[in-house]
This record gives structure tokens, sequence and C-alpha cells, in this order.
């Protein structure tokens, strides 16, 4: 069906930026932490299908902040920060992962945690990492107003994060050989 909206573009490109640091610090071998700041949209691209619309794509800063925390043996708990900032929307989550180093058949280790998204959700993890991979399913469990309509039920999310480690070569230690005739 005819929908009598006339557009001046059919399609839209843009050129988009953003920029982003992490740093990491391993205070001990019981403790390290980490910090990260990032900002997407820098250019702020126009996206609008109608040449007469003021829509433009808001910068978006992200903060991430978490740890990790040896309390025994194979018992770790990592905290976790998230804030996004975008205009006059935020949304920041705060929550604890419990990571449980267990190594049958070369899994290295279990993940239970839960995530509050503040006055809207509460989030249920589960996850193992195999060598270097990592996969985790997550529930979204609806807190907000809206939990009546969708009666507190939410949504299964997953992930896969693969770490790529280029191996250092090793170079062995520079020494002076004595000549054999002295």
């Amino acid at each position: 069906m005819p929908t009598g909206e006339s557009w001046t573009y059919d399609r839209i490109n843009y050129f988009d930026m953003g920029v982003g640091a992490f740093v990491s610090y391993k205070y001990d071998t019981l403790f390290n932490a980490y910090l990260g700041f990032s900002a997407s949209h820098l250019t702020t691209p126009w996206k609008s299908f109608d040449e007469n619309s003021e829509a433009y794509l808001p910068v978006k800063w992200n903060i991430n902040a978490g740890g990790e925390y040896n309390i025994q043996d194979d018992l770790f708990v990592e905290p976790v920060f998230l804030a996004m900032i975008q205009q006059k929307y935020t949304e920041y989550n705060l929550g604890v992962i419990a990571r449980f180093d267990y190594n049958p058949a070369s899994l290295q280790s279990l993940y239970f945690g839960t995530i509050v998204r503040t006055s809207d959700a509460g989030i249920v993890c589960f996850g193992m990492k195999y060598h270097n991979a990592r996969f985790m399913i997550n529930y979204d469990i609806n807190l907000s107003k809206l939990s009546t309509i969708s009666r507190g039920k939410g949504g299964v999310e997953f992930s896969l994060i693969y770490i790529f480690l280029k191996p250092r070569p090793f170079e062995t230690p520079y020494y002076r050989k004595c000549p054999d005739f002295i």
C-alpha cells in the first residue's frame, strides 16, 4: 500500500567516526581493574531521507569499568559497570559476575552473574570459556512499567567473544661466548 510519503532520497550514505580508549591495570595476582571510554558518531551525520529534516545522529558516550578479584583458588568475582549517554537519554548497568575456573575436557571457565539496568531490567548471565572463545547466554527480565504488558518477560541474548592472541616469539638472551683458545 502506498504511504503517501515522498522522499527526496531513496538511499543514504554517510561517514561516521568513533574513538575509544581502554586501560587495564594488574595490581597483583589477586586483583586487576579496567576502565574504558568511547565516543561514537563524532561527525554527527545527517540521517534522513527527507532533505528538510534536521535528523542528525547525536554523539553517544560510553564509559565502562570493572575488575577481577580472586576470592579463592579457582573462584573470581568480576564487578562490572557500563554507562551510555546520548543527548537526554542515559542507561546505567551495574552488576557482578562470578567466574569459576573449571577444567573438564579443556573447558576453562564457567560464568554466573546478575546485572541491573537501572529502573528498567534485570539481567541473568551464564557462560563458559573454551580456549580463546567465550560464549554467554543472558536473559533480560523486564522490571519497568511495561512489565504489566510484557508480564515480566524479557529476551534471550547470545554473545560470542573470540580473543585473538598473537604469540610473542621466543628470543634467546644475548650472551657472549668465550673463545676456546684461552
